[in-house]
């Protein structure tokens, strides 16, 4: 029989769920935010030169495109982190998950769902000062409290995660 190497518990409140979210917008997004606005700043640019450089109407209409639609990425970029924090706490009930941690796979325990997951199935781990946030996918994810550990268990269970998952991210 495969014995449990560790157990976890984690109850997912609005604190945990905004420490999620902040860390996902200020860490994992915030390249592809950036390089939306570069992309959206470019955009107007091009369409300043098409502008002041035009010789006929239709580049006009053309440098306008340009200008309107990098302005409206730039607006995305810059609003888009806050809508989908307000749409992601608005929907959000409080759940608590057990996890129990095997040599090869661990399993969730909570009120809606009940499954054993092989550490292969994991795309990445990433570790903050109080949690573990493991990826099933781009938008699964499965936050662990660091708190649920007793002290000496947390370099262990690094450990495992470093064996197991192909990308371990350490942002302590």
């Amino acid at each position: 029989m495969n014995p449990c190497l560790f157990e976890n518990k984690t109850k997912l409140t609005d604190t945990v769920l905004n420490d999620w979210l902040y860390f996902y917008f200020n860490k994992i997004q915030k390249g592809k935010i950036v390089k939306n606005i570069v992309i959206s700043i470019f955009m107007i640019v091009m369409g300043i030169l098409l502008f002041c450089f035009r010789q006929e109407q239709m580049d006009l209409y053309f440098s306008l495109l340009w200008m309107i639609l990098g302005g409206i990425l730039f607006i995305y970029s810059l609003v888009n982190p806050t809508i989908q924090k307000k749409k992601q706490l608005k929907n959000f009930t409080s759940v608590t998950f057990n996890y129990e941690f095997y040599r090869d796979s661990f399993k969730i325990d909570g009120k809606m769902i009940h499954t054993e997951i092989l550490y292969s199935r994991v795309a990445r781990v990433y570790e903050t000062e109080k949690y573990f946030y493991l990826y099933l996918y781009n938008h699964v994810v499965y936050v662990l409290s660091k708190k649920s550990f007793k002290k000496k268990e947390l370099d262990s269970f690094r450990e495992l995660m470093r064996e197991n998952i192909k990308v371990y991210k350490d942002y302590r």
